[in-house]
């Protein structure tokens, strides 16, 4: 990742972390994000949790949005936990948008 954002030239404009998800999003956010990535482990049901925590402790900026990438195997309870349809199949992903 750190290779894109610098093949980019972005570094300014990117934070990558490095940490348990769960423990980071229950944390004040330092800085409001505009995008955030995720790619979770695709049968661990954590991601639920952090979407919420993320929405709870307003990581997000004004207009942000965060794309999980899962299983399509998961696909109907990551349907009804972040209440919207994959907006990408590819393969055995499922891609979601979540604003």
């Amino acid at each position: 990742m750190l290779k894109n954002i610098t093949s980019l030239s972005l570094q300014d404009k990117c934070k990558v972390i490095k940490s348990d998800a769960v423990s980071f999003s229950k944390q004040p956010p330092v800085k409001k994000f505009d995008l955030i990535l995720a790619d979770p482990p695709f049968f661990k049901d954590d991601i639920y949790e952090v979407v919420e925590n993320l929405r709870s402790n307003n990581y997000f900026s004004g207009e942000n949005f965060m794309i999980i990438e899962r299983s399509i195997q998961t696909k109907s309870k990551d349907t009804f936990n972040f209440s919207v349809e994959p907006f990408k199949v590819i393969g055995d992903t499922c891609l979601y948008e979540i604003v």
